[in-house]
């Protein structure tokens, strides 16, 4: 994500602090407040999620939702701005903040029981903000999942304000796919994924019985795509990363490194990582309820965590973390740096399509590895190494094989490339082929 959210250190009279975002693209960042009255009580802000607990309410009378509905609305805005740049476009310096004027200058203005919020259930898009208010609830959405429906929900209003259930057929699809490529700049398998979420609501709208079915349920778009690379570390990569040694100066790069190993070796999401406390390992195992699905996971210690977690043993740090975790998004500056240093250069092509565009686009390694590579890196090195997929699932939380079969063919040609390296080998001659020959 481009967008991180936080505390200003220093709290106002009434003990709340501004939320401030940064936003970071390519070269480019903007650090502003989301807005004057939007402020809250450090006690009341859920560092983890970047979002405001659920039930608080700040001294202006800003409720959590409609301070996160704020927060999910920037973090869609400039996802959005961010699938356009991987999409190609450019970016100027001024960019940033061009946006941010345009579309988040105004100073919220505080909700009084005069004032409240009516939602039309009788119309398609009042029916879609019921859908996304009831299972944000329900299914305990973390505000990035909100922000996408939210998007969504923008996006069809702009294609259609009148929009009727009615009026879903296959051309109308066909039709606001071609929108999204030419009007928001999204790339073909963005616009599948939006297809994706958007069948949920009509799901939901079966279920509630607003409509008996849809042709969006059994409709997939005719959008040529190609499944991103999955960038990991392979095992040779990964020990010397492990064993680079950092100059002294380069203390913070260090501690970067050993918390992104940490992951290789653990498979755990940042969040999970981030949140990891002292209290979480027992014994030879890591105890932890993801952030992400809420699953409650044991993860075995092996001699390189172990290794990791003894370094930091007798440091002392904020909440007591097990590790000196630093943001997201400095930390994924941070590991570029690093493996620009230990020349993870290896040149790799991706393939995007938009409409019947087709771009390809070649970048180093070291520019494409993000704190989300420890996890890829951990369950593809513990599939070369022949762990069985459903071991690596429970460390990892999966519910299915789906997930696994990216990295399952990932080992396959592992396998094959390795077997390929006999043949590059000096052929025997027709007497070592066939001593027999000789002798008759």
């Amino acid at each position: 994500m481009p967008t991180k959210f936080y505390l200003e250190n220093r709290p106002n009279k009434k003990g709340e602090c501004m939320i401030r975002v940064s936003i970071m693209m390519k070269s480019n960042r903007l650090i502003t407040s989301i807005g004057n009255g939007y402020t809250i009580n450090p006690m009341k802000w859920d560092t983890s999620k970047q979002c405001v607990r659920k039930g608080s309410v700040n001294s202006r009378g800003l409720s959590y939702a409609e301070i996160n509905n704020r927060i999910n609305t920037i973090a869609s805005e400039f996802q959005t701005l961010e699938s356009e740049i991987l999409a190609g476009k450019s970016i100027k310096p001024d960019s940033l903040k061009k946006l941010w004027n345009e579309k988040f200058s105004k100073v919220p203005k505080k909700t009084t029981e005069d004032t409240p919020v009516i939602i039309d259930n009788t119309t398609f898009f009042g029916l879609f903000q019921k859908f996304i208010d009831e299972q944000k609830k329900i299914q305990n959405w973390h505000p990035m999942t909100e922000g996408k429906f939210t998007s969504i929900k923008k996006q069809l209003t702009a294609f259609n304000p009148d929009l009727r259930f009615e009026d879903v057929n296959k051309e109308m699809l066909a039709k606001y796919c071609n929108f999204l490529i030419t009007d928001y700049k999204l790339i073909n398998s963005t616009v599948k994924k939006h297809i994706a979420h958007l069948k949920q609501f009509f799901r939901w709208a079966v279920e509630q019985q607003v409509i008996t079915t849809s042709p969006i349920l059994q409709w997939k778009p005719k959008l040529d795509s190609v499944s991103k690379p999955i960038i990991y570390l392979d095992w040779d990569e990964l020990m010397k990363l492990y064993n680079h040694e950092f100059e002294s100066n380069l203390h913070g790069l260090e501690r970067v490194r050993d918390c992104f190993v940490f992951q290789c070796f653990t498979g755990l999401r940042y969040s999970d990582l981030y949140n990891l406390r002292k209290s979480d390992i027992r014994g030879n195992s890591i105890f932890i309820t993801t952030i992400k699905t809420s699953d409650s996971l044991e993860i075995q210690l092996n001699d390189y965590s172990k290794a990791i977690l003894d370094k930091y043993r007798n440091e002392k740090f904020f909440d007591d973390k097990a590790l000196p975790v630093i943001s997201n998004q400095k930390m994924n500056d941070a590991l570029k740096t690093i493996c620009e240093t230990v020349e993870f250069n290896t040149p790799i092509r991706t393939t995007i399509y938009k409409g019947t565009e087709r771009k390809e686009v070649t970048k180093f390694k070291y520019d494409l590895i993000g704190t989300h590579c420890g996890r890829r890196t951990f369950i593809s090195n513990a599939i070369m190494l022949g762990i069985a997929p459903d071991i690596v699932m429970k460390w990892t939380g999966h519910s299915d094989y789906k997930a696994m079969k990216p990295y399952i063919e990932i080992a396959n040609k592992a396998k094959v490339d390795a077997m390929e390296l006999f043949n590059k080998k000096d052929k025997p001659n027709e007497k070592e082929e066939n001593p027999q020959k000789e002798k008759n």
